[in-house]
């Protein structure tokens, strides 16, 4: 086989930009397929890559035709979460097994006319043709599917012991159930997401009168049903613990004993369950220093936890309040060692008492900049993750690091000499970054002053690291 070579790259992609969507489908399709039974060489691969970038760029729809696996299981995707927890949750469909499932459920598939094979790429063809059909295609093909998914289940649940090491185990079975049971209730959910897109407010937060209309729209779904459309409605939410009242709705009581034996108990599980799985991106997360990205996790954990804590009376044990403190103490325990590092980092990045000509690594810069971000991120949040003695103690240390740093560096700059002089510049531009991050920009800007004045004027002024 050739090398890969860049002038390889450029001639596939130029030409593969020449073809008509439908035909990308084809192609990325036919690949995708023979990868589920054989390692696909780098060439392959290539192509496939740059054909589902190709359909990528047409439009919204085109990533989802680009992966016949979540186009054919889309009613599955808002219930997707790309982590393993400790203990599985319904509902939870655990990216790392819908591969396998998918090539059990192809595994005797031919390539003819009534195969699940040319379901799906008939389906994806007809969207790349006209994207207006992608409804009523992707209602189609979830039909088809809900058959299929019941058949594997069946098959697989029929021997004894049951067959599930097919598709990794016991715990894949769990999530084939999951994954049987949302796809029999699509056009159900379609239904309630369309019921929530009538009212914008549900996709905020939950109140008492929102309470009293989703206990109408819940109505169709069973006891053993209803904690799928829960998801769907906590995941849109931007106040996702205000799912909580729908809890102790109507209810003259904020015993968890008590509330556990109600038509909406489930509420509880699916808050609790979702802080099980934040608190393990978390846990996942800090050895990125992706501070935005995890902040995301951290708003919606604190939110959570917050809301749950004042509904619900946690004073006296139960499995809600050891679930809680459980998922408090793993978050807490993933945040403490980096927060505990930021005094560290500060220094590495700014080095105000190191040798006066020696800049900052530009790593150790942005480094810095990320640890003040998470600093800032955890400080109003240190109750809910049971962070407050940590977070009290590395602010005090930041703080006296901070000031001492604002007054050494302008001391050093008075006596340098040029070549001095620019080292100095870039330590300064690191604290006035970091201090605009911790202490906003009425601090940082005073402080910029007092470097001028000593000759120390900062690079530029950057409003995305205050973000």
């Amino acid at each position: 086989m050739a090398d890969l070579t860049p002038d390889i790259f450029r001639k596939v992609a130029a030409y593969l930009n020449e073809l008509p969507a439908y035909v990308l489908v084809d192609l990325v399709h036919q690949i995708d397929r023979a990868m589920l039974t054989e390692d696909a060489d780098p060439a392959q691969q290539m192509v496939r890559r740059s054909a589902a970038d190709m359909l990528a760029a047409k439009g919204a729809w085109g990533p989802l035709v680009a992966e016949p696996q979540d186009l054919a299981l889309s009613a599955i995707i808002p219930f997707r979460v790309d982590i393993e927890t400790e203990v599985r949750h319904t509902g939870r469909i655990e990216a790392q097994y819908i591969r396998t499932i998918w090539r059990e459920l192809l595994r005797d598939d031919t390539d003819d006319d009534t195969s699940l094979t040319h379901e799906v790429r008939r389906a994806a063809r007809g969207i790349a043709r006209d994207p207006t059909q992608l409804g009523d295609q992707l209602a189609e093909l979830r039909k088809t599917l809900a058959t299929r998914l019941a058949a594997l289940q069946d098959r697989l649940s029929g021997h004894e012991p049951k067959s599930f090491a097919q598709i990794g185990g016991e715990r894949a079975g769990e999530n084939l159930a999951d994954i049987v049971a949302i796809s029999s209730l699509a056009e159900e959910l379609d239904v309630f997401t369309a019921a929530l897109d009538a009212e914008p407010a549900l996709g905020e937060r939950i109140d008492e009168a929102a309470c009293t209309q989703l206990v109408e729209v819940l109505s169709g779904f069973g006891d053993d049903q209803i904690v799928y459309p829960l998801i769907l409605l906590m995941n849109r939410l931007q106040a996702p613990g205000s799912l909580v009242y729908l809890l102790t709705h109507n209810r003259e009581t904020d015993e968890p004993e008590k509330l556990g034996r109600g038509r909406f108990a489930v509420v509880g599980e699916v808050l609790l369950s979702e802080l099980d799985v934040l608190a393990c991106h978390a846990r996942a997360m800090v050895g990125s220093w992706d501070v935005d990205a995890l902040a995301d996790k951290v708003h919606r954990f604190d939110d959570i936890a917050a809301n749950f804590a004042a509904a619900v009376d946690l004073e006296h044990p139960s499995d809600w309040s050891r679930r809680l403190a459980a998922s408090r103490a793993m978050i807490a325990d993933a945040l403490r060692d980096p927060v505990e590092q930021t005094p560290r980092l500060l220094r590495d990045g700014i080095r105000p008492g190191g040798a006066a000509s020696v800049a900052p690594d530009p790593f150790d810069v942005e480094r810095a900049i990320a640890s003040a971000k998470l600093l800032n991120l955890v400080k109003p949040k240190r109750d809910e993750l049971a962070l407050n003695e940590c977070v009290g103690r590395v602010c005090t240390a930041v703080e006296v690091f901070l000031d001492n740093a604002a007054k050494l560096l302008p001391e050093q700059a008075r006596a340098a000499d040029e070549a001095t002089l620019t080292a100095l510049k870039a330590r300064f531009d690191a604290l006035y970054r970091v201090s605009g991050v911790l202490f906003g920009e009425d601090y940082a800007a005073i402080l910029r002053r007092s470097g001028e004045v000593a000759g120390l004027r900062v690079a530029a002024v950057d409003d995305s690291d205050a973000a």
